[in-house]
């Protein structure tokens, strides 16, 4: 009966919180599109300028959204250059994750809590809500991102090293297919789940409108500075220890950490569940 109540939460949450939400998604879609035509468009001028010649593939289009930027250096007086593709990328996944979970406890929590009878199921479906959305939106981008390779450039490419170095300022050439997507794609995936999770239990906390504000100033803290318990920093191709040997930003500790800050806010959110007032 417990898995039956746990499949009717979650059927419920899949549909209300990721079908009925395709407007969100839609916008995830021209967001996509536009960073995607923006980097087939630089890549492409860069080529010109240089003299070069050649395409781009889906290596490319990876460590374009997900290169991330140098840390703030207060001694070069130059600011920060932050990198709006990944910033644009991170921010809107936290604006759809962000609200959901908050509104159910407003509008149907408690005819469904009065129909399961149990808080914690309640919690583990919006747990697993929240895993699916984020995969939906990381799923949607990959989507796209092939599009618009096999459309304008070379789907077969497996990264041109020449204008890794040159244009992205990273080599790739130590790496194999299965590293890279790990680091370009997986981990930042992973941690994408993780923080989106950490997010909805604040909302549970916080109006969720705070924990949106408190999740884009955490982001932008990693985007300033490199330390591993920033877990932004992870999804930045360019602190990755595989590509810059001293980082330490490494790829296991982020899925460690990744996996605690999971069990962690499951934990915390099944607790704050037991005592927020719903009905």
């Amino acid at each position: 009966m417990t898995v039956k109540n746990l499949c009717i939460l979650i059927r419920h949450d899949i549909i209300s919180g990721v079908r009925n939400k395709w407007k969100a998604y839609l916008g995830a879609l021209i967001l996509f599109s536009f960073l995607l035509f923006s980097g087939m468009k630089n890549i492409s001028l860069y080529y010109q300028n240089n003299g070069m010649e050649g395409t781009f593939g889906l290596a490319e289009i990876l460590i374009y959204i997900f290169l991330g930027n140098e840390p703030f250096n207060p001694s070069s007086f130059s600011g920060i250059d932050l990198s709006m593709e990944w910033f644009s990328f991170f921010a809107y996944l936290a604006f759809i994750t962000g609200f959901y979970p908050n509104d159910e406890l407003q509008k149907s929590a408690d005819s469904f809590l009065v129909r399961v009878q149990s808080r914690r199921l309640w919690w583990s479906s919006k747990f697993i809500w929240c895993f699916f959305a984020v995969c939906v939106y990381f799923f949607l981008f990959i989507v796209v991102a092939v599009i618009f390779v096999s459309c304008f450039g070379d789907i077969t490419s497996w990264g041109n090293r020449m204008l890794m170095k040159s244009y992205f300022n990273v080599d790739i050439g130590s790496l194999d297919f299965t590293d890279f997507a790990l680091i370009s794609f997986l981990l930042p995936m992973i941690i994408a789940i993780a923080i989106a999770q950490l997010q909805m239990v604040l909302s549970f906390i916080l109006k969720p409108i705070f924990s949106f504000l408190i999740i884009i100033c955490y982001e932008v803290a990693a985007a300033c500075y490199t330390c591993p318990f920033l877990l932004y920093n992870y999804t930045m191709v360019g602190r990755n220890s595989a590509l810059i040997p001293s980082s330490t930003i490494t790829t296991w500790s982020g899925l460690l950490l990744a996996i605690g800050v999971l069990i962690a806010t499951y934990i915390a959110g099944a607790l704050l569940i037991r005592k927020k007032d719903i009905i």
